[in-house]
């Protein structure tokens, strides 16, 4: 009897299929996923089975063996990720990738925001130690940046909580080498921002840079550059790096400058000006950093800073003697009140006492008296307002310390009643009031040339109208200055301004020839508005 394939054995035996070109049977799993692991037949793999007579049992022990059961497990695996791709090996993976970087995306994002929060404030990441030591010390100062972090997981991030407890510690991201790292990428991406935005500029990717020198509190020397462009048609100005100055030689500033632009991806030849002081390794005319700069490239002018001009200007209005001992005298009383704890608690005891005494509108908001800027000369004005406004307060403090009180030391004394015959006498009041209305009129001015946003018209029309409004101060000005300082005398105990002595033979006195105090200060006004005016006005504009 001749014998055929039966259907009942596709049913029983799922794993099979039939050849009909070969006339046999074929194991699916053996053919697509063979094990090469073991030694195996040919027959139902490379072969077509037609043993129809024993067809069954052959079956039957095929599917025991353990080369089958293998590719069973290969083809069953193979189907069920194709039915359901998420039980793929690649694709768990990935997901198990991704989601380990979204996880520590989030903790960067987290740690970033923490050292972002710090710069924008101001604030310090870490103080005299940050090598991890002592964390484990609760009673140990960690740093502004560290308490940061432990104060957002403790108010309810989860996933920094997480990570700060359980993270290995070489993976915390948070030491200092990190920082640094990361605030070098917050720096480039900063400077990126800054020169795409020179670059889409309507005018072209021109720009012009400013630079000055300054010690840092460890008492470096570093060079902060600064980048002039505009933004929507209006100047801006970005800071563009801080950099060490081991040398400060005109060369060795001028490679600097040329490295950092370099590095940050702008070009040289597109700069159009340069801002620097008047220092002689700044502007010197053969081997100052502006000349070997216009060498590489020549279209940038070099431009003394208007402002500085100003304060050097305004420094010489020193040259008057009465001037230069007024100030002397402030910057003594600002020392006499800093240098004293004590001191200055009596001062606030005295402006309280002439608050009490005082309308609201009427009383002094200040408490303390502050010793002149250092730095920027003009911003004077601000200790001589305050000055003015405390001057009975002041008065009165030094009245009690030098007569009245007994409870301070032998120099506290004599030198709170040396200042306040200084401030009381007629010509420091007259000289004062001159100089305080006089800085009046470039204060506003040398505060714009600061800003950022003045451009060169804007510029010759604010220094024109103050040069005019001087002009007439010379000449309109003198009953209105010479009236605030008989007030100020007044309130100093005397009924009127004194005309200090005269005397032929003293070549160093002002000595202004006059009938009476009224006209002598009258026209002692007069020369010092011509003195301070000549000096405010000669700036580069």
């Amino acid at each position: 009897m001749k014998r055929y394939c039966c259907r009942e054995w596709f049913e029983k035996f799922d794993f099979i299929c039939y050849s009909e070109s070969l006339d046999g049977l074929f194991c699916l799993a053996c053919l697509f996923f063979p094990d090469t692991g073991h030694r195996r037949p040919n027959n139902l793999i490379k072969d077509p089975y037609r043993n129809w007579k024993d067809a069954v049992s052959d079956l039957k022990s095929h599917t025991a063996t353990e080369y089958h059961m293998n590719s069973m497990a290969k083809l069953n695996a193979f189907k069920s990720t194709y039915m359901q791709p998420t039980n793929r090996i690649d694709v768990n993976i990935e997901s198990a990738n991704l989601e380990r970087v979204r996880k520590n995306r989030d903790i960067l994002q987290s740690i970033i925001q923490c050292i972002e929060f710090c710069g924008r404030q101001g604030i310090s990441l870490r103080g005299h130690r940050d090598d991890g030591i002592e964390d484990d010390d609760s009673n140990v100062n960690k740093g502004n940046f560290k308490a940061l972090l432990q104060f957002r997981a403790d108010a309810g991030d989860t996933t920094l909580k997480s990570h700060i407890e359980l993270c290995a510690r070489n993976a915390s991201y948070t030491s200092k080498v990190t920082q640094n790292d990361l605030l070098v990428c917050v720096k480039e991406f900063i400077q990126r921002h800054i020169v795409n935005e020179i670059n889409k500029q309507s005018i072209g990717p021109y720009f012009g840079f400013q630079c000055d020198e300054v010690t840092d509190s460890s008492n470096w020397e570093q060079l902060g550059i600064v980048v002039r462009y505009t933004v929507d048609d209006k100047p801006v100005e970005r800071l563009l790096e801080f950099i060490d100055c081991e040398q400060t030689t005109g060369e060795a500033i001028c490679d600097a400058i040329v490295d950092v632009l370099t590095v940050a991806g702008l070009d040289i030849q597109l700069c159009r000006s340069q801002t620097m002081d008047g220092a002689g390794n700044m502007s010197g005319k053969h081997a100052g950093c502006a000349a070997r700069f216009k060498l590489l490239s020549p279209k940038a002018q070099y431009h003394y800073c208007s402002s500085h001009d100003l304060n050097l200007a305004l420094c010489k209005s020193c040259s008057v003697k009465e001037v230069h001992v007024m100030l002397d005298t402030l910057t003594q009383l600002g020392l006499f009140f800093k240098n004293s704890p004590k001191r200055s608690r009596r001062l606030e005891q005295s402006i309280s006492e002439y608050n009490s005494t005082r309308t609201k509108p009427e009383q002094i908001t200040k408490s303390k008296f502050h010793v002149f800027c250092e730095t920027r000369w003009v911003e004077k004005l601000t200790t001589l307002r305050d000055f003015s406004t405390m001057y009975s307060p002041i008065l009165d403090c030094l009245e009690a310390i030098s007569q009245v009180e007994r409870n301070w030391d032998t120099k506290t004394i004599s030198d709170a009643h040396g200042l306040l015959t200084k401030i009381t006498e007629s010509t420091f009041i007259v000289c004062f009031q001159t100089v305080l209305h006089m800085f009046g009129y470039v204060t506003g001015i040398t505060r714009k040339l600061q800003g950022t946003t003045m451009d060169i018209i804007k510029a010759f029309d604010l220094v024109n109208d103050v040069k005019s409004s001087v002009k007439e101060a010379r000449e309109n000005d003198y009953d209105e200055v010479y009236k605030k300082a008989s007030e100020m005398s007044n309130i100093g105990g005397s009924e009127s301004l004194q005309m200090p002595r005269r005397c032929g033979r003293q070549t160093q006195r002002s000595n202004v020839p006059a009938d009476n105090a009224h006209q002598y200060f009258r026209r002692a006004i007069f020369l010092s508005f011509c003195r301070l005016t000549i000096a405010a006005i000669r700036p580069t504009f």
